[in-house]
């Protein structure tokens, strides 16, 4: 069987080769969410005009970017909502463009999904007892792994596998490190949860924070146990349709089938001299490629499986800043107020030597749920990043402040692109300093 090395997160940037500038294109006008005002407060004015489609332009330009879209959603002190999505660049190797429609993967931003998905079942009691007699419930966050899924958990470090719980998923503190040649992607989500007792540990359990996506494809699989449903099943159940997601899904099937599905592009050759076939030195050629995961693959589902466009990004971001309730009237409660809060805290600190060498951001730390907290300019940031061959994401949001940002793109070195994107829109709806970060 093959196997294939995914990073689904914390992926690495590279200074790519100047390509053709990136073309603007505006989005259909979106179905906003909620009414969309602008007033004289320049907090509270549309972000996506185009002094910003100058700025990407540019970035592209100096990048060789190949297609990306954003959603921005400002939640004003009067209750409505200025809601923007626009697509630029291009979409596939036949030129069409990217719209606020494109959908694409957003890899490791999935695994807040994942995490919300767990803690309904939590909060709201759906799950069931494997067995009907021997787990006690309700399960909470501190329910040991191993009391779910018996002897399909087993980890070579004997405490790791007696006491880690859902919390310890969640927050990369197993032990284990990436193992990304470890799982095949056509395997069943169980067999590959029993087969990380041969996975060997880097780290003491709860010593230290290191990414990976097993954690996930357990949270995944013991939803599925739990509610004795499959795990994207349960996530559109209660999470996709409630809110009206139409064009969010797991299925790769369906995104096709919507003529909207982007494909990605992934540098190639990249350095090789022109005498051996290449493009020079500082040059590089970018492939397109089409996602490899047919239908619905559950190994990879919990950990970076979703797919989604820019305008149901915006409408996630609005739910995320509206602590859990539908954007639209009248508000339902769709996911609790206590859980996204809960997910939004820190719990492993990541190490000072991995932090950023600026002054403008501060020491991050991850939560028990798929996302990052830090500050920038003395703003109370929660996010997370996603990264997958041929396609990143990256979601933002200042809770205090109403702001929520997405950025997707089809581009594999596409990180600087996105962070600029995110930081300048930071700095124009708040008022902060601004920092040319294309050029750090």
């Amino acid at each position: 069987m093959l196997l294939l090395l995914l990073s689904f997160a914390n992926f690495c940037y590279a200074v790519a080769s100047k390509q053709m500038p990136l073309a603007t294109q505006n989005a259909p006008e979106a179905k906003s969410n909620s009414k969309i005002t602008t007033e004289n407060d320049p907090k509270y004015s549309n972000l996506l005009d185009s002094s910003f489609d100058d700025f990407v332009a540019n970035l592209a330009e100096e990048w060789g970017m190949k297609g990306l879209s954003v959603a921005v959603v400002q939640h004003q002190p009067n209750g409505s909502w200025i809601v923007e999505t626009k697509g630029y660049g291009v979409m596939n190797t036949a030129g069409d463009p990217v719209t606020a429609d494109t959908i694409m993967p957003i890899n490791s931003n999935s695994k807040l999904f994942t995490a919300m998905a767990m803690g309904l079942l939590i909060d709201k009691n759906l799950g069931l007892s494997p067995d009907n007699s021997t787990l006690p419930l309700p399960v909470t966050w501190r329910t040991k792994v191993k009391s779910i899924l018996k002897d399909d958990w087993a980890l070579q470090d004997p405490l790791a596998e007696s006491e880690t719980d859902l919390v310890d998923l969640a927050a990369h503190r197993t032990g284990l490190p990436r193992h990304e040649m470890g799982w095949q992607r056509r395997a069943n989500l169980r067999d590959t949860i029993r087969s990380m007792r041969w996975l060997r540990p880097s780290a003491a359990w709860r010593d230290a924070f290191q990414y990976t996506n097993w954690g996930y494809m357990t949270l995944a699989h013991i939803i599925s146990v739990l509610s004795r449903q499959s795990f994207h099943s349960f996530v559109d159940q209660h999470i996709f349709a409630p809110l009206n997601l139409t064009r969010t899904t797991y299925n790769t099937s369906f995104a096709a089938s919507t003529g909207r599905f982007a494909e990605g592009f992934i540098t190639v050759r990249r350095g090789v001299p022109k005498d051996e076939g290449g493009i020079g030195f500082l040059g590089a050629e970018h492939k397109a490629v089409e996602l490899f995961i047919d239908e619905i693959t559950d190994v990879t589902a919990g950990p970076g499986g979703v797919m989604m466009n820019a305008k149901d990004a915006a409408t996630w971001l609005q739910t995320l800043l509206l602590e859990g309730k539908h954007p639209l009237p009248p508000h339902d409660q769709i996911i609790p107020s206590a859980l996204v809060k809960r997910l939004a805290r820190g719990v492993t600190p990541m190490s000072s030597s991995l932090a950023l060498p600026y002054p403008d951001v501060s020491i991050k730390s991850y939560g028990g749920g798929g996302q990052w907290m830090y500050a920038y300019q003395g703003t109370n940031i929660v996010e997370h990043n996603g990264g997958w061959f041929g396609w990143l994401s990256l979601f933002s949001r200042a809770p205090r402040e109403g702001l929520g940002i997405a950025v997707l793109t089809n581009w594999d070195e596409g990180a600087h692109v996105m962070e600029a994107i995110k930081y300048r829109l930071y700095e124009r709806a708040l008022g902060l300093n601004s920092v040319d970060w294309s050029a750090r």
